[in-house]
């Protein structure tokens, strides 16, 4: 053991402990990080799969269709999944870096006592995802993705 940096602990070392309340705010403000962070991941990974989608649905007539017969207009290249996918990893890769600095800015404010609660982040972040899902919902829906029982079957051509 180094007599200069003695190895013991806080109470032993005379350090007062920290209020338990402190601790809380501090955990609960790392548990918002992670949970931030698991938003992010997810968000990435759905626009992996978004764009992967896209990708799957620009190859998909020349799985369906011959060489020489033309595809049919609803199934052209779908380069709006790909977008939506690249806008999706976008926005997980901001959602990852506003989640550390908003970690950081909260550390910082509790340990001066000054904390004072977000208001405009999550109505932008429901407004965002509640945006999107009307984006996501327009795209399958005039994709032909959604199944539809009332369709009549149509006839395949000679």
């Amino acid at each position: 053991m180094n007599p200069e940096f003695p190895q013991r602990s806080p109470i032993e070392a005379g350090t007062p402990p920290v209020a338990s309340e402190r601790v809380r705010d501090h955990l609960a403000n790392e548990r918002t990080f992670l949970a931030w962070i698991r938003t992010a991941l997810a968000t990435l990974g759905f626009g992996f799969v978004l764009a992967r989608v896209g990708l799957f649905l620009r190859e998909l007539p020349s799985l369906v269709q011959s060489p020489a017969t033309p595809a049919p207009s609803r199934l052209e290249p779908a380069g709006e999944f790909v977008l939506a996918g690249v806008v999706f990893l976008g926005v997980g890769t901001i959602v990852a870096g506003w989640a550390a600095w908003h970690y950081e800015r909260n550390r910082r404010l509790l340990l001066r006592d000054v904390f004072m609660p977000a208001r405009i982040s999550p109505r932008m972040v429901a407004s965002l995802v509640f945006i999107s899902g009307l984006i996501l919902i327009g795209m399958v829906i005039g994709h032909g993705l959604v199944i539809n029982p009332w369709a009549r079957p149509v006839a395949p051509r000679p």
